[in-house]
């Protein structure tokens, strides 16, 4: 799988679950480690943390590696490393 579909389906994962303010940045210039990042809002901590839930989720299901998620306890934050 290439990074576009992985792009294409975290993209689809949070218009899935009405997340808001989405933006991607492109870190590859700035960083060895990640070539994408993906920013985005929820209304409400139950729906931050759904939407990462729903991110994780799509992610598994089409083969992708999730390597952690922090800050999901609390759902002020969330990252979703992929």
């Amino acid at each position: 799988m290439t990074e576009s579909k992985l792009q294409t389906l975290t993209l689809a994962a949070l218009e899935d679950m009405k997340a808001e303010t989405t933006h991607v940045l492109n870190v590859s210039a700035m960083t060895s480690i990640a070539d994408l990042m993906v920013v985005t809002s929820g209304r409400s901590t139950r729906h931050v943390k759904s939407i990462a839930d729903h991110v994780v989720e799509q992610a598994k299901k089409a083969g992708f590696n999730v390597f952690g998620v922090e800050g999901k306890e609390s759902a002020e934050w969330v990252l979703v490393d992929l």
